[in-house]
């Protein structure tokens, strides 16, 4: 996994009968998928919560970028265990690459302490001690 702006994805699939048939071998495909500064996001308020993460609303300005409002889908698990987890690692990239106006779109990913839901001044408050876990956070166009 790469330190620097993007989360490097490596999917092995030994494809379906029509892949194979296309192909004639293995499909291979490295995709990779922004990893964004969390500090570039701004929390709105907390869109809904459910048994496996939370989706805030908030306001996304990349360094020099014009501000967009996105929703980030932060999940109740450690980032590590979602980084090795090839299923779901797997099931986001092919959610990146998607590109239909029937499917939420997948702007790329974040990794965050735990949130507590604190707001101030339209901040969410990470631990203030910072010993929470790093919950890792998918970054999704907003409907």
């Amino acid at each position: 996994m790469s330190s620097n702006n993007a989360v490097e994805l490596c999917v092995s699939d030994q494809g379906t009968a029509a892949r194979e048939s296309m192909s004639g071998s293995d499909f291979h495909e490295t995709l990779s998928i922004p990893n964004l500064p969390f500090s570039d996001f701004r929390i709105v308020d907390l869109a809904d919560r459910g048994g496996y993460s939370a989706v805030y609303r908030a306001v996304y300005t990349p360094s020099g970028g014009k501000p967009a409002t996105v929703a980030l889908k932060v999940l109740n698990a450690h980032a590590d265990i979602i980084h090795s987890n090839k299923a779901v690692m797997g099931e986001l990239q092919i959610q990146y690459g998607l590109r239909s106006t029937h499917v939420v779109r997948c702007h790329g990913v974040t990794v965050t302490k735990t949130m507590t839901g604190a707001f101030t001044n339209g901040k969410t408050t990470p631990n203030v001690d910072g010993s929470g876990e790093d919950k890792f956070v998918i970054v999704m166009e907003y409907l």
